[in-house]
């Protein structure tokens, strides 16, 4: 069990159930729970977290017959560098790309029952994901080698898109406020791949991994995810300001002690790394909370 976690990256499967859940919370407000079909949520629940699990296997596939992980001696386990399965002998490559395509199989299943239920725009979802899971570092197009590409494509499949396509499949709703509610989500969880790429900055220069840690260096990349950390309150606050959020979600302003510690841990991370690894935690039990607050807003 312990070897099979660590291959499908089970500790980052939280960015998926964030945006998943926050987006069944959300369209309770427009259908009746007692309305919405166990099929059509286990499809739903199934399919997305298939999706991330065959990003996740795909991602670690391709990376290794790239050569990062195996030029990538500065990794933090179980957060950057891949899950390292190849490496301890848990899995073979063949393996791998076979689970990797038996989940992108599992979501597309799903995928062809919500369309069969809620209509070809489905479909359309479906192929902007299957794109980025398997393009994202797949060659010739390498989404994550694209100086800043592959983090803009998760911002959109972990945040705006993904929670729209929830709101859609259970309500068939598809205006503006759908998409702008992912947009503070999306903001945290790319921070969170920006961080995490910090410790794979020189395995990645050397492989020719032009992703955004590589592109902004050292210097800037602390900033960057500042940037996209203040980003997500600022949207937060904005949302409630037009009346796109309730004011329920003030509530996220909780989070804000996390939120200025991580600030104090990214303007230290060329200091030393433990730094370095306190950051890359506590980016993650920032989006947890975060995310947390924003289930529990939409539920009041």
């Amino acid at each position: 069990m312990q070897k099979w976690l660590l291959i499908i990256k089970a500790n980052f499967l939280l960015a998926t159930i964030i945006p998943l859940f926050f987006g069944i919370a959300w369209s309770l407000q427009f259908v009746n729970i007692a309305d919405l079909h166990i099929s059509l949520l286990f499809a739903l629940i199934i399919g997305t977290i298939s999706c991330h699990i065959a990003a996740n296997t795909f991602n670690d596939y391709f990376d290794w017959q790239s050569g990062a992980d195996q030029v990538n001696t500065n990794y933090i386990m179980s957060i950057s560098g891949g899950s390292r399965a190849i490496e301890l002998g848990f899995i073979t490559e063949q393996t791998l790309f076979k689970v990797a395509l038996s989940f992108l199989t599992i979501a597309a299943i799903c995928g062809f029952y919500l369309t069969l239920i809620k209509g070809p725009l489905i479909i359309l979802l479906g192929i902007v994901g299957a794109f980025a899971i398997y393009f994202y570092t797949a060659p010739p197009i390498r989404l994550i080698a694209r100086c800043g590409l592959g983090e803009f494509f998760i911002f959109l499949c972990f945040g705006p898109i993904f929670i729209m396509g929830v709101i859609y499949v259970l309500t068939t709703r598809l205006d503006f406020v759908s998409f702008f509610i992912g947009i503070p989500i999306g903001l945290l969880i790319t921070s969170i791949l920006v961080i995490n790429e910090y410790p794979d900055l020189a395995a990645d220069r050397i492989v020719g991994k032009k992703n955004l840690a590589v592109v902004l260096g050292e210097k800037w990349l602390p900033w960057c995810i500042i940037l996209l950390t203040l980003l997500s309150y600022i949207f937060t606050i904005f949302g409630i300001i037009i009346n796109i959020l309730p004011k329920t979600f003030l509530l996220a302003m909780l989070t804000l002690p996390l939120a200025i510690y991580e600030i104090k841990l990214v303007l230290n991370l060329t200091k030393s790394r433990e730094y370095v690894v306190k950051a890359c935690f506590n980016n993650l039990k920032l989006y947890a909370c975060f995310g947390a607050t924003f289930i529990i807003a939409s539920i009041i």
